[in-house]
């Protein structure tokens, strides 16, 4: 009983076998490489042997051809796997980028909202320390007076005057003074140092109505500020935004 050249062992009767007939070795027809089809339609040689030449080698040759489908299935698999990767990073990529466009259109949004209250309190100032009586009429004949003290004849544009905050929890409460024009708002700030010269004004203060986030951008112009002075560093003139505000 002949062994398979290749896989060295025995090749039963029954079994499929081929010989070389270059080097007369006997194979199973898998361990060749040779299909079954193949094998019935290869035309025989002398002594019966098929007219092949095996693989150089071919216990140490190439891979099975068993081996390479396998290998191809494995493959295949990987590659719709690899797909099916792809497909998902798109997928994140598409609600990624939906999400930027969202987040830039609550921006713009956000950034409107932010122009339109500064433009609201361009109109405004506010007005410190002025004793609160919790009597209208009187805060409006102080204010009327302060307004044209710094810039006669500028109390026409008052359109209102009204306290901030709660009288049990802050007193006296800020005034807040609205104007018609707010050119006369940026004259009565460029003004404001005038209040310490007169003896019914100077513990008054004056500054401007800002927005939440400027508010905050101040807050951490100065913190920046402070903190470069205290490293020693000079030329900081220009350092803090410019804010028409009397310090309290």
């Amino acid at each position: 009983m002949p062994s398979c050249h290749s896989c060295s062992r025995a090749i039963s009767t029954d079994a499929e076998n081929i010989c070389c007939s270059s080097c007369g070795n006997f194979f199973h027809l898998h361990c060749a490489n040779i299909a079954s089809n193949v094998y019935e339609s290869t035309k025989l040689g002398r002594n019966g042997h098929a007219n092949i030449v095996h693989p150089p080698d071919a216990s140490r040759g190439g891979p099975r051809l068993s081996d390479c489908e396998s290998h191809i299935s494995s493959l295949s698999t990987e590659v719709s796997e690899i797909k099916v990767s792809i497909s998902d990073v798109q997928n994140q990529a598409a609600i990624l980028s939906t999400d930027v466009t969202s987040l830039q259109s609550s921006t713009n949004h956000i950034d409107s909202i932010e122009i339109l209250d500064r433009i609201r309190r361009s109109h405004n100032i506010i007005i410190r320390h002025v004793p609160d009586k919790q009597d209208s009429a009187s805060d409006d004949i102080t204010v009327r007076a302060i307004v044209d003290f710094l810039s006669p004849g500028s109390s026409q544009h008052i359109v209102a005057t009204s306290r901030l905050g709660d009288a049990e929890k802050r007193m006296p409460r800020l005034l807040l003074v609205t104007f018609s024009n707010p050119i006369i708002t940026r004259k009565l700030l460029r003004n404001k140092k005038m209040l310490s010269t007169t003896a019914n004004f100077r513990t008054f203060s004056i500054s401007d109505d800002v927005s939440p986030q400027q508010a905050n951008i101040l807050k951490k112009a100065r913190e920046e500020f402070q903190l470069r002075q205290s490293s020693g560093e000079n030329q900081l003139d220009n350092a803090l935004p410019e804010r028409h505000s009397h310090s309290s």
